[in-house]
């Protein structure tokens, strides 16, 4: 199935989810997954308010996002496209990198 955005939350009991190196690998991974053209370098930040991590890239066609909850080992990760790309080839990747106990995903076919 093809969609243009997908919507990942998870709960992972990982220390990845805390740490800055690993969600740039990831963000850093998607766009190639989905054979997108990254635009920019990602911006990856920890949490002022709430302990975690948040990345984003702006890829050709939109952009990836993934914001952390460490306090609550929860991930939510949005993936964005204008061009239409395979989810599942994203939550395999993801599931193996996060070690998701349990996740919900949302897909959207958005038409142009």
């Amino acid at each position: 199935m093809k969609v243009t955005h997908l919507i990942v939350d998870a709960v992972c009991f990982t220390e990845r989810i805390a740490d800055k190196k690993s969600i740039r690998k990831i963000i850093e991974a998607i766009p190639k997954i989905i054979q997108m053209k990254t635009l920019i370098k990602p911006v990856v930040i920890s949490g002022k308010t709430l302990p975690g991590i948040s990345g984003i890239v702006i890829i050709e066609t939109s952009h990836i996002a993934i914001h952390t909850f460490t306090a609550k080992d929860y991930v939510n990760i949005d993936v964005f496209s204008c061009k239409p790309f395979n989810p599942d080839k994203v939550v395999n990747y993801l599931k193996k990198e996060l070690n998701f106990k349990k996740y919900w995903v949302q897909t959207v076919a958005r038409e142009l």
